[in-house]
This record gives C-alpha cells, sequence and structure tokens, in this order.
C-alpha cells in the first residue's frame, strides 16, 4: 500500500507544478527529479521488501513484485484508462525492475533499470 501512496504523492505534486504554470526546462527537471524518487520508493519497497520477503523461488518472486507493482501503479491512478502505450511502458518498466532485482540483488540497479529509459524517452521527447 505505501507504494500507491508514493505514487499518489508523485501525481499530486505534479499536477500542483503543472498548474503553477512551470514550462518549458524548469518543468521537465522537475517532472525527472520527482519521477525518480517516486522510483526509488517503489523500487525500496516492492524489490527491496516484498520480493526479497516473498519464500520460495527468486523467479516466482520476482512475477510477484513485477504484479504488485503494476497493480498498485494502476490503482492510484485517477483513471483506470491509461492508454495502450503508457500501459505497456508501465508494465515492461517493473518487469526491468524485478528482473534486475533478481538477477543483481540491488534495489538500486533495479531503480536504474526503470528510470534510465524513461529519461532517455524523455530528453528524446524535448530534442
Amino acid at each position: 500500500m505505501r507504494a500507491v501512496g508514493a505514487e499518489t504523492v508523485g501525481d499530486r505534486l505534479m499536477r500542483a507544478v503543472g498548474s503553477a504554470g512551470a514550462a518549458g526546462p524548469a518543468a521537465f527537471v522537475v517532472y525527472l527529479v520527482v519521477l525518480a524518487l517516486r522510483t526509488f520508493l517503489e523500487e525500496a519497497l516492492l524489490r527491496g521488501v516484498v520480493q526479497r520477503a516473498l519464500p520460495g523461488r527468486r523467479v516466482a518472486a520476482a512475477a510477484i513484485g513485477a504484479l504488485v507493482g503494476v497493480v498498485s501503479a494502476e490503482m492510484s491512478r485517477a483513471s483506470f484508462s491509461m492508454g495502450a502505450a503508457a500501459t505497456v511502458a508501465l508494465i515492461t518498466s517493473h518487469i526491468c525492475g524485478a528482473t534486475v532485482y533478481e538477477l543483481t540483488g540491488r534495489v538500486t540497479a533495479a531503480w536504474t533499470a526503470r528510470v534510465v529509459p524513461v529519461v532517455l524517452v524523455g530528453v528524446g521527447a524535448f530534442a
């Protein structure tokens, strides 16, 4: 449930920044920082607590951790219809994070696996 709370806090902060009239590169930087912090909190909870605490095979724990991440992100949205591309990106992001954590055992590696593609896509969109 804490991942849902972190997601909600991040979304509300982004709405506040957007409604304040922030535009351009400054808003983009704020968005990236908030996204990185929110993702780090999710990874700490999903991989560092949930995935590590699950008994049994590590692959099954990774699958459950990815599923919990996707469900919590979907439930924290105001609308459940994010669009196909956003849903695929969300699922891929959580699968990458769970897989990297399963292979390395490091939360920071899982966080990097989730944040770097988002930053690259964002930079490409503004270039």
